[in-house]
């Protein structure tokens, strides 16, 4: 509630959602086959659908995003995670993304979790070093976060019975999807963080069902 409280506060001023940033990551399988309960007839046999292997195959989608768009997304190499050096290392690319796009990156305000790359020391002299500002974010609150919410709720619908060769393939998917989104929809997703807020506050911080 006080994280809601001082999002809410700060968004009295001009420009307020304009200047966020916010980015994530998120696996994004080789196999996305839908399973799922369905009504038969009696007399009906059930159409198969093979159990997934116990380790898919997966690899790693980072992004960032603002009010405007895609600023800058990554797809990793296969098995390849995120840490403090990969991560500082990205929060550079984006910073080069903003100023390609003309935003000036000392008016950012950047909105991420609490996950131990974006908060080590490390990132925090980067972030510092970059010039930006840190939003504040609770811990374990994915409906305060817009790329839960907004983003990757999208893409996993689209997701769905996806099946990819390669990491080539996820790429083009991801590349393709971004690019197929009106600038209203990263806008919106942006902006609703304001009721998601008035939400939270009205539930006096329990998670609630949208």
């Amino acid at each position: 509630m006080v994280t809601c409280q001082s999002i809410l506060s700060m968004a009295k001023k001009a420009n307020f959602f304009d200047s966020i940033l916010t980015g994530d990551e998120k696996w994004i399988a080789f196999d996305n086959t839908h399973r799922g309960l369905h009504w038969l007839d009696p007399d009906q046999v059930p159409e198969g659908t093979p159990k997934p292997h116990k380790f898919v195959k997966k690899v790693m989608l980072c992004v960032w995003w603002n009010t405007k768009g895609i600023v800058h997304h990554e797809v990793l190499e296969s098995g390849q995670t995120v840490n403090s050096d990969l991560y500082c290392l990205q929060l550079e690319r984006v910073n080069q993304g903003l100023i390609r796009k003309g935003i000036d990156p000392t008016k950012t305000r950047l909105l991420h979790d609490n996950a131990r790359p974006h908060v080590s020391f490390k990132t925090q002299q980067k972030i510092e070093e970059l010039g930006w500002r840190v939003l504040p974010h609770a811990p374990y609150s994915p409906d305060l976060a817009p790329s839960d919410y907004h983003l990757f709720r999208s893409m996993e619908h689209s997701l769905r019975n996806m099946q990819f060769v390669n990491i080539n393939d996820v790429r083009k998917w991801v590349g393709d999807f971004f690019a197929s989104k009106p600038a209203t929809f990263y806008d919106t997703g942006i902006r609703n963080l304001r009721e998601r807020c008035k939400s939270t506050i009205a539930t006096q911080g329990e998670y609630y069902i949208d």
